[in-house]
C-alpha cells in the first residue's frame, strides 16, 4: 500500500478514477472530486482506509508521472499556497449556483445556503462577486486554477484593492448599476466610496481600506456577462430579444 498520507491534495485512483481529496468537511467524512468530470462525492475516512487495505484503492501525494499533467500543479498551489483553497471555496459557490439565472433573487438564497454549509467563514459573497466567479470559471472550461487570485502576478498594481473593497464595490454595482433607474459608472463609484467611508470609520487609522476609483468599477463590471447586465438594467424581454 502507498506509503501516502489521507490528508487535503492528495490523489486516489479507485474504479479507474482519478480523485482529489478537497476538504474534511466532518470527522469522518471527505468531500473528493474527479479529476475528469471536475463533480463531488464524498467518503468516510473509514471506507477510504478499507479500500486501501483491501488495495481497491491506491493513494499518492502526487500522481503518478504519467498522470501528472496539471494536477500537479494543483497540489503544489494545494500544500504551499493558501489561495488554491480559497479558490477551491469560490467554485463551490460556483457550482451551487451554475444552473440559476445571473439574478440576485435567485442567487442570495442559494449563496447563503453554500456560506452555511462552509461553516460561516467570512460574509457570505455578494450574487455579484459570484456571477464573475461563474463567468471566469466557465471561460477556463471549468479550470478550478481561473478563481485563484492573482494580486501577486500584477506587479506594482500588487495589493492594490483588497477583497473587502472589490465587495463593497461588486455590492454597489449591484444596487446602483444593475438597476432599471441604470445609474451610471459614477453614480456606482459615489455608492461605492460611500460604503468605504463608513467602513473606514469603524476601522483604526493603519488599517483604513483604500478608496476605490472609476477603472476599478469599470473592471469589475467588465467581468459580468452583458447579458445579466442588460438584463438587470433593461429588462428580462429586452435582454431575450437583445441577445437572441
Amino acid at each position: 500500500m502507498s506509503t501516502a498520507r489521507i490528508k487535503a491534495g492528495s490523489y486516489l485512483e479507485y474504479k479507474g478514477k482519478e480523485l482529489r481529496l478537497v476538504r474534511k468537511f466532518e470527522e469522518n467524512v471527505w468531500q473528493v472530486e474527479c479529476s475528469k468530470t471536475k463533480r463531488f462525492q464524498e467518503f468516510a475516512e473509514s471506507e477510504i482506509l478499507s479500500l486501501l487495505v483491501k488495495k481497491e484503492m491506491a493513494i499518492f501525494d502526487l500522481l503518478p508521472d504519467n498522470k501528472k499533467l496539471k494536477a500537479q500543479k494543483r497540489l503544489e498551489l494545494n500544500t504551499g499556497d493558501k489561495r488554491y483553497q480559497k479558490a477551491i471555496m469560490r467554485r463551490d459557490y460556483v457550482v451551487a449556483t451554475q444552473h440559476l439565472p445571473n439574478t440576485k433573487s435567485r442567487l442570495r438564497p442559494v449563496i447563503e445556503e453554500t456560506w452555511i454549509k462552509l461553516g460561516r467563514k467570512g460574509k457570505a459573497p455578494n450574487p455579484a462577486t459570484v456571477i464573475v466567479w461563474k463567468n471566469k470559471y466557465e471561460r477556463s472550461d471549468g479550470e478550478p486554477m481561473a478563481l485563484v487570485d492573482r494580486h501577486l502576478d500584477k506587479g506594482n498594481r500588487r495589493g492594490r484593492y483588497c477583497f473587502e473593497v472589490e465587495n463593497l464595490v461588486l455590492d454597489a454595482i449591484q444596487t446602483v448599476y444593475m438597476a432599471r433607474e441604470r445609474g451610471t459608472f459614477q453614480d456606482t463609484l459615489d455608492c461605492a466610496k460611500h460604503s468605504v467611508y463608513l467602513e473606514n470609520e469603524l476601522r483604526g487609522e493603519l488599517n483604513k481600506l483604500e478608496l476605490p476609483t472609476l477603472a476599478l468599477v469599470k473592471r469589475l463590471v467588465k467581468g459580468i456577462p452583458k447579458i445579466d447586465i442588460c438584463r438587470a438594467r433593461y429588462g428580462y424581454d429586452y435582454a431575450r430579444n437583445t441577445f437572441r
